[in-house]
């Protein structure tokens, strides 16, 4: 299994921060989940056909709970 190192910039620090403030215990942990997060989203993208192969989907919004919020 292949193994990720990376320096954090200040602004990757604090996300991550908040990401472990909601119950990830580790930053590997936190990485863990918004990684799964964000490739459910391209998977949803690219079941639906929403963007072509090869192009990056752009998340306009996301639902917590039963409150969609936008990003644009």
């Amino acid at each position: 299994m292949p193994s990720m190192s990376m320096r954090l910039t200040q602004g990757m620090s604090d996300d991550l921060a908040v990401i472990q403030a909601h119950g990830c215990d580790t930053a590997t942990e936190a990485v863990r989940v918004a990684l799964e997060r964000l490739a459910d989203a391209y998977r949803y993208a690219a079941d639906y056909e929403d963007v072509p192969p090869g192009v990056i989907p752009r998340i306009t919004g996301f639902i917590v709970g039963n409150t969609r919020v936008s990003t644009v």
